[in-house]
């Protein structure tokens, strides 16, 4: 069952861009690991923010490398129609991690 306004959490092995559109338009959120193939068209880089500078939620050997609003997929193949937002991390331990999100009201810390 999925409830407007409901926050859902998943990884990466459940991604599905129609899925994403259905959930956007109906008002559903979602955060999930994207897989490292995945296309995207870049729309807008948007600016890096942080939630509290004085109390990061990242570790510090961690660091933001980009926030974009994006529309997934290609244009010849399951082009999303909505925009989504695209962060991507360096985590403390040098591995990349690369998320997706419709929210778009939180900091790109709060994403990561």
């Amino acid at each position: 069952m999925t409830d407007k306004g409901t926050v859902y959490i998943c990884d990466k092995g459940y991604i599905d861009y129609k899925k994403f559109d259905s959930y956007t338009s109906k008002e559903i959120y979602f955060v999930s690991h994207l897989k490292d193939n995945a296309k995207f068209k870049e729309a807008i880089n948007l600016p890096i923010t942080q939630y509290n500078k004085t109390q990061p939620l990242l570790l510090a050997a961690s660091t933001i490398i980009y926030d974009k609003k994006v529309r997934l997929g290609k244009e010849s193949i399951n082009l999303t129609k909505h925009f989504y937002r695209v962060v991507k991390i360096i985590d403390h331990i040098g591995k990349e991690l690369i998320f997706v999100t419709n929210l778009m009201c939180y900091s790109s810390e709060e994403i990561a």
